[in-house]
């Protein structure tokens, strides 16, 4: 009967430890296709906001309609043409695209101000 108990006992030890190694290799395989998941959400997350900056820079150079005052405002920079040489309407335009930029330089100024003060993104 001695025997009989020990050879039970055996085979339930050994049915354990083969239960408990499947269930590691099915918990590690779980683990593995968690992983894989993340990596492929984070990985379309990056093409997301790759793509988003691509956008924000592309929105960022896009040439205005009124294309010839910028490249009169280039000219007027380089000295290739004088400010007695232009006309009311293109002082007119040129000031406009002067105020606008402007207006941009001082709230990108405000922007870094408020975050070097406040420790935040610009945000507050």
């Amino acid at each position: 009967m001695n025997n009989n108990k020990s050879s039970m006992l055996l085979k339930e030890s050994v049915l354990k430890k083969f239960l408990n190694k499947m269930k590691s290799l099915f918990k590690k395989e779980e683990i593995v296709e968690e992983i894989k998941i993340r990596e492929e959400i984070n990985k379309n997350n990056d093409k997301s906001e790759t793509t988003s900056r691509k956008r924000e820079f592309f929105d960022s150079i896009r040439v205005e309609e009124n294309s010839e005052m910028f490249y009169l405002k280039i000219k007027l920079e380089n000295d290739e043409v004088k400010a007695i040489d232009l006309t009311d309407e293109q002082i007119d335009e040129l000031q406009k695209i002067y105020d606008k930029e402007i207006e941009e330089k001082k709230n990108k100024i405000i922007k870094i101000k408020n975050t070097l003060v406040n420790g935040t993104n610009g945000q507050g």
